[in-house]
């Protein structure tokens, strides 16, 4: 090695030593501890539920859905409900254990519609907005943005939440960063780990409102599933998760939605249910508009489904049948001698079995008798059975 550049060498070395900043142990977040079975075996492990069977505390969840699937509305609902403890149900359906002070941060609906939700749902659970713990704000925090995320987890201890609910989550995750990726799970797991870190260490559990990927047409109105939802990492980050899709499509301005809700989490809980929400039709006061929320099981919508369908079926098949006698009604009033099954079925073009059924609908009901006609077959004739109207017979009257 030359000589000056040995001793340009010698001098970096000197300087970054200089200028080095100690680090005391465990300073780098890391430490090998490990304890022995015994011990493992004696800690006193608690889990908590926020809402019974669906949520618990100090675990990371994801509430995704597709576009218009009220992810918004029902994390409201989910907040009041908290907030409110065991004076009201999620959804009506699903018991809160205690009351919880809940923190709201939305970024896409806007003060006026987010308080205009919550207003709705408060007066659906017979509660008062302003005097529930629960509290607001508008703008999200940029997760690749430490001194940002240091600000959060100040506000969440300085307002002592227990839940923080942030909507939505693509606005918050990549904001502020022009190198991550979010097809690239290398990218979006720290990311997701420092957003749920800021929030567990202050001693709230992190609640991420997510959606998911678009779903093939034949597929839109099934259960989603944790596969489902967008961004690279996002199902492996969550503990536990509720997702949402539609039953069926949406008419617009009924405001009537048809909601699946499905849950589950690393603490074993797992359940869907069919949701069916009525918001009611806004009026020119941007009023007029609700929060009756029905929620049953998904076995129970399922057996509800079939049971429709079989009347639905059953309706279609009387509407069938009437069709049929009033088709051979009138053909047989060509026919006042009677005509065969098969000349009736070629005649009105009515399936086999189906004309036999209104052949027999009829004569059961008296306005049709069995008979016997004449054909001529080859050379000669053939008695062939036959159906005709019933006729009254015309009454003479006494001069």
């Amino acid at each position: 090695m030359p000589p000056d550049l040995a001793e340009f060498g010698s001098r970096l070395v000197d300087d970054l030593t200089a200028h080095a900043v100690a680090v005391e142990p465990g300073q780098q977040g890391y430490t090998a501890d490990f304890i022995d079975s015994a011990t493992f075996d004696r800690e006193d492990y608690q889990q908590t539920w926020l809402v019974s069977k669906v949520l618990v505390e100090g675990q990371p969840a994801v509430v995704g859905g597709s576009k218009k699937t009220l992810k918004t509305s029902i994390c409201i609902d989910m907040a009041i409900s908290l907030a409110a403890g065991t004076r009201e149900r999620f959804l009506g359906k699903f018991d809160v254990e205690n009351p919880r002070r809940v923190g709201v941060i939305s970024g896409e609906s806007g003060e006026a519609t987010i308080r205009e939700t919550a207003r709705r749902i408060c007066h659906s659970k017979r509660l008062d907005l302003s005097r529930l713990n629960v509290f607001w704000s508008f703008m999200l925090p940029q997760v690749s943005r430490e001194e940002q995320l240091d600000k959060l987890t100040d506000a969440i201890t300085a307002n002592g939440l227990e839940v923080v609910i942030l909507d939505p989550l693509y606005l918050s995750l990549l904001a502020g960063n022009s190198t991550a990726s979010a097809a690239n799970m290398f990218d979006m797991g720290p990311l997701l780990s420092n957003l749920s870190n800021a929030c567990l260490n202050a001693g709230a559990t992190p609640i991420l409102v997510h959606h998911t990927k678009k779903l093939g047409k034949g597929d839109r109105f099934r259960l989603p599933e944790l596969e489902d939802l967008a961004f690279a990492g996002v199902q492996e980050f969550a503990r536990q998760w509720i997702l949402l899709g539609r039953r069926e499509a949406y008419e617009p301005g009924s405001g009537e939605h048809k909601l699946w809700l499905g849950v589950g989490g690393s603490a074993g809980h797992s359940g869907s249910w069919a949701v069916d929400i009525n918001e009611g039709e806004l009026n020119q006061n941007f009023g007029g508009r609700k929060w009756d929320v029905d929620v049953r099981t998904a076995g129970e919508e399922y057996s509800r489904a079939d049971t429709e369908r079989q009347e639905s079926k059953a309706e279609k098949d009387q509407a069938q049948r009437e069709q049929d006698i009033e088709k051979l009604r009138d053909a047989l009033e060509n026919y006042p001698d009677g005509e065969t099954r098969n000349f009736l079925r070629d005649l009105t073009a009515i399936r086999g079995p189906r004309v036999l059924a209104a052949l027999e609908h009829l004569v059961d009901a008296g306005e049709m008798e069995k008979t016997s006609i004449t054909k001529r077959a080859g050379n000669g004739t053939r008695q062939h059975d036959a159906y005709r109207l019933v006729r009254e017979e015309p009454i003479n009257e006494l001069e």
